[in-house]
């Protein structure tokens, strides 16, 4: 399980499957490393069911949150340029909103 603090890069998008299923798909950002020799590592997240359905509207671009996740991969893919690509996924299980609103 991975338990990690992260940064929303943008906006939640909700939808429905064609069986009904909701669904919040989440690009999340986290920092590796320390000082000059630090860089940015993104993570392709889904939440489901009622639990994206309540939390989407919370998911706003620049938000911290942490997320508990699960069926983390690493999924390789070849760009339009024919270099060699890869981007980690994962599932939500649960998440904290740490952004205190007025």
């Amino acid at each position: 399980m991975l338990n990690k603090l992260v940064r929303i890069g943008r906006d939640a998008e909700l939808r429905t499957t064609s069986s009904g299923h909701s669904v919040v798909g989440l690009a999340c950002v986290y920092d590796i490393g320390f000082g000059d020799k630090k860089k940015p590592q993104w993570l392709e997240a889904v939440i489901w069911g009622k639990q994206a359905e309540a939390l989407a509207p919370f998911l706003l671009k620049g938000a911290q949150v942490v997320i508990y996740a699960d069926d983390v991969e690493l999924e390789t893919f070849t760009k339009g340029d024919g270099s060699q690509g890869s981007k980690l996924k994962c599932r939500v299980v649960n998440i904290d909103l740490t952004d205190k609103k007025d």
